[in-house]
């Protein structure tokens, strides 16, 4: 069926009523049924897992939970966590909340869609950086270390950026790349070629705007980091570019 209507719905409920089943039923994006033990659903498994992180010392500083669906409104009721509504919610969920959350500090509607929406509670609960990446200008000159990961994905998105020729003051980035790499330091391609890393800046420098006018992406994913020796890193990410309609894949180590 495309919607359920009322009696359709009653009549599934009163089915089930005669089966002497102890559930719950859960109507989510506009056409499904959740059919659900009383103890079973979201808000009583992230409940459980709050609990066990707490018994183990390892509770979080804090909870964001986020739907879109009327499944996920028993999220907003496990005490202690923030909740955000993104725009592009389901109307049942929309629904929940003009009937039990409007009003609560805790809980908000956001007026950006998917993940914007997400990154939007973010910065109104203050829970930790709200800004995208792609959306820092200057990201390899003016920026505050995160971490291992952090340097990797904003190298790549400055990357992106140079290769569209979308960098200005192209040479003071190249000098700033030379700062910060020893004279002596190599560079090891995935492929295995090996050479001096201020060849490979000066090689980068040459592909300035090469892709100018394209649809060209980079980005990185199934980062992981480990520390080496004292202030030496090794990271371990899967590198994706997409040139036109061409995806290419590089494991880089």
């Amino acid at each position: 069926m495309d919607r359920l209507n009322g009696s359709a719905n009653l009549m599934i409920v009163s089915d089930l009523d005669f089966t002497m089943l102890d559930v719950k039923i859960i109507y989510s994006n506009g056409i499904a049924l959740d059919i659900l033990p009383k103890g079973a659903g979201k808000g009583r498994a992230l409940a459980f897992l709050l609990e066990k992180l707490k018994a183990g010392g390892l509770g979080p500083l804090n909870t964001l939970v986020c739907g879109d669906s009327g499944n996920d409104a028993e999220l907003f009721t496990v005490p202690e966590v923030n909740g955000v509504l993104v725009s592009n919610a389901q109307e049942e969920l929309l629904q929940w909340y003009a009937e039990n959350a409007r009003g609560n500090p805790k809980i908000m509607h956001a007026t950006e869609r998917c993940a914007a929406g997400i990154m939007q509670a973010i910065a109104n609960f203050s829970l930790g950086p709200n800004l995208s990446p792609r959306d820092i200008r200057d990201s390899m000159l003016n920026r505050k270390v995160l971490g291992p990961s952090h340097v990797v994905v904003m190298f790549y998105i400055f990357y992106e950026r140079w290769r569209r020729g979308e960098v200005e003051n192209p040479e003071q980035y190249i000098q700033n790349l030379k700062s910060v790499f020893h004279s002596t330091g190599n560079f090891v391609h995935p492929s295995g070629v090996d050479q001096p890393m201020h060849q490979t800046i000066d090689t980068l420098a040459k592909a300035f705007g090469d892709k100018k006018g394209q649809d060209f992406r980079v980005w990185v994913d199934r980062v992981s980091f480990a520390e080496v020796s004292l202030g030496s890193w090794q990271v371990n990410f899967d590198k994706w570019e997409l040139s036109g309609e061409i995806l290419f894949l590089t494991l880089v180590c």
